[in-house]
């Protein structure tokens, strides 16, 4: 659909070629990795590379107090067994490991402090004790801080040295309905050199025009209960 009316409007022989549409989470990852010098296909960070290591220490740590809820979901109440559930548990931990660093940055970096917090402003329930442990040891086998830990470096070379990074002068996000706080980060420094241009999807203007006049300064969760999950047998 883009490439389209680019071609009907834009270009002056009707044709739209040789254009790539990269999402935010590959042009910001990509723009994280190139001013952090970890490349992006080989950190270690993303979800499918991280989730051998997040296997590791599962499988070294199931006998350890902190790791009760782990042991009791591999092994199941009984102790029998649950055959595949090491393997999906470790994707589960990987993938969350991942969404926390883009939704929660704040998060990770308190983690790394030794902080418990849940990103934000409370503390890590009970019931989710074991996630910043399992984190840190992960963390601990890495030779490559995580992204929301590379984040400051970034956002300080996008407003002090906007000529470093190789994107063009203006920039457009089309058709989100959310942009994660990570990703608002980077847009936010991108944008004080740069024109990003946020095209978002407006059934009805009077109804945005509504929502904008009322919405509070702060965010609002999504949900008023902890947002890390539990592990349930």
């Amino acid at each position: 659909w883009i490439t389209w009316p680019l071609a009907l409007r834009v270009a002056t022989d009707g044709v739209c070629a040789g254009v790539s549409f990269p999402s935010p989470n590959q042009l910001f990852g990509e723009l994280t990795a190139d001013i952090s010098g970890v490349a992006y296909d080989d950190d270690p960070w993303r979800v499918e590379r991280l989730v051998w290591p997040v296997l590791d220490v599962i499988d070294n740590s199931l006998g350890e107090p902190w790791a009760a809820p782990l042991r009791t979901h591999v092994t199941g109440s009984d102790g029998g067994g649950r055959p595949g559930r090491r393997l999906r548990l470790a994707r589960t931990v990987a993938a969350l490991c991942d969404r926390y660093g883009v939704e929660r940055p704040s998060l990770i970096r308190d983690w790394r402090a030794g902080h418990d917090s849940d990103g934000a402003g409370g503390s890590v329930p009970p019931a989710c004790a074991w996630q910043p442990v399992l984190w840190r040891l992960v963390a601990a086998r890495l030779d490559v801080p995580a992204p929301p830990e590379r984040t400051p470096q970034v956002l300080a070379v996008l407003r002090d040295d906007p000529g470093r990074v190789d994107l063009p002068e203006r920039l457009s996000i089309l058709g989100a309905t959310r942009l994660p706080a990570a990703h608002l980060e980077l847009a936010r420094s991108l944008a004080e050199h740069r024109d990003v241009h946020l095209w978002l999807p407006d059934p009805s203007p009077t109804r945005w025009a509504e929502i904008a006049a009322t919405h509070p300064t702060p965010p609002i969760p999504r949900r008023r209960v902890s947002p890390l999950p539990t592990l349930t047998d």
